[in-house]
């Protein structure tokens, strides 16, 4: 029997589990003992925008499961008095005895948290620098008493030369027996993970299901701005976190500067988190040295934030498609080299009227401020997108579990193998 197996026979799923949409219909139970779920983020060189969406998903977990975060993330409370985020720092990569290190520190955290489900961002769609440390996590915990249910967390689907098609084949191939489902978070009406283009011969071995995105304020109602301001406002500006790809709050600073007097309003720069300190404190004399500019690293309240906005620039990521459901302005400027997947996303919303976008080969200050002058009086069109990511996410790994614990309490779920019914589940999850 394989670890697979005794983990948790898909065959025979309800049906609650196997639809790809309306979990919303589930009565979720109040859990008196919160099953422990360790979540791998490997990943120390993530963007801002992978670090919003790391943090939200962990904080919504944490209403139903008790959260191990292995890897990078901030030691922060969760809101609303619930329990903190217990947090296990990885050492830095770079050298053999760091990989031993950080192998052995996640082999001890599994044995002491004993997840009942272990969350992987990315892999295998993605960090394959880190598939190696991965597969001896997946490997030691699946030897544990009760190995753990194992999910991958698809936040950035795969595109462009990056990462190829063999290499992502490899990846999922090396994986193939631990993986008990693939939680994309997208919306398929503007971005797919194209799974026929990775196929090759083999069908997927383990579900595929689309949460949505995700989303750090999923219920607010879409297009609360059916017009631009009547006046005033700012101009604000959403950077990467800097690097040498990462131009636009620089660039910014000198477009204030050359915008006409009626366009010049005050403008206001988030930096990012993970901009360098050298960096930043460059970006801050310059924006010094200008009238009307503010400069910061991080905001908490985007809502409030964009409430204010005459116009939006940001690249192709976060906050994007908080921007695109309020309904300002925007102006978006992909990354050169950046991530492919989220420049096409960008293009369709461009295609289809909800942004405004502009190519960044020879993006210089006046450029931009002509861009930002004719996307101030821009009415963006309504799209209504998926962001409930986080909750579906929730939703699904809670009745996973629940259905896991029913067919271990049964006595079959040693003796259950997957069979055929697979490939018709993994069909559902995909429609």
């Amino acid at each position: 029997m394989d670890s697979k197996s005794a983990r948790f026979p898909r065959a025979a799923l309800s049906a609650g589990v196997r639809e790809t949409r309306g979990f919303h219909i589930l009565e979720l139970r109040d859990h008196p003992a919160r099953p422990s779920l360790l979540l791998y983020s490997g990943n120390q060189d993530a963007s801002w925008g992978a670090r919003i969406v790391r943090s939200t998903l962990a904080q919504a977990l944490s209403t139903r499961f008790r959260v191990v975060v292995a890897g990078d993330f901030p030691a922060t409370p969760v809101p609303d008095g619930r329990s903190p985020l217990e947090t296990i720092p990885l050492p830095p990569l770079g050298t053999p005895s760091a990989e031993r290190d950080r192998r052995r520190v996640l082999v001890t955290a599994c044995a002491r948290v004993q997840p009942r489900v272990i969350v992987v961002e990315q892999y295998p769609f993605g960090d394959l620098h880190l598939g190696a440390e991965i597969l001896h996590l997946l490997k030691t915990s699946a030897t544990s008493p009760r190995p753990p249910l194992i999910v991958s967390s698809v936040r950035q689907l795969p595109g462009g030369t990056a990462v190829s098609r063999d290499e992502i084949y490899a990846a999922r191939s090396a994986a193939d027996g631990y993986f008990d489902a693939i939680l994309v978070h997208a919306d398929p009406t503007i971005s797919r993970l194209h799974e026929d283009a990775f196929e090759h011969d083999a069908p997927w071995s383990a579900p595929l299901r689309y949460t949505g995105f995700i989303s750090a304020d999923p219920h607010r109602p879409a297009g609360t701005r059916t017009e631009p301001l009547a006046e005033g406002g700012q101009i604000v500006v959403f950077g990467e976190g800097g690097g040498g790809r990462d131009r636009l709050c620089h660039i910014a600073i000198d477009a204030h500067a050359h915008l006409a007097a009626a366009d010049r309003l005050p403008m206001r720069i988030v930096a990012g988190q993970s901009m360098p300190g050298d960096e930043y404190r460059a970006l801050e004399a310059a924006a010094a040295g200008t009238a009307g500019v503010q400069v910061e690293r991080n905001v908490t309240d985007v809502r409030g934030l964009l409430a204010t906005a005459a116009v939006t620039v940001s690249h192709c990521s976060y906050p994007l498609l908080d921007v695109v459901r309020s309904r300002v302005p925007a102006l978006v400027v992909p990354i050169i080299g950046g991530d492919e997947t989220a420049t096409t996303r960008a293009r369709r919303l461009a295609k289809i009227g909800a942004v405004r976008l502009v190519e960044p080969e020879w993006l210089d200050g006046p450029t931009l401020a002509c861009q930002i002058a004719s996307t101030i009086g821009f009415a963006p069109q309504r799209v209504d997108l998926d962001l409930s990511g986080a909750d579906a996410t929730v939703r699904f790994l809670t009745t996973l579990v629940d259905a896991a614990n029913r067919f271990s309490a049964a006595g079959v779920g040693d003796r259950t193998r997957f069979a055929p019914a697979h490939q018709w589940q993994t069909t559902r999850f995909r429609t």
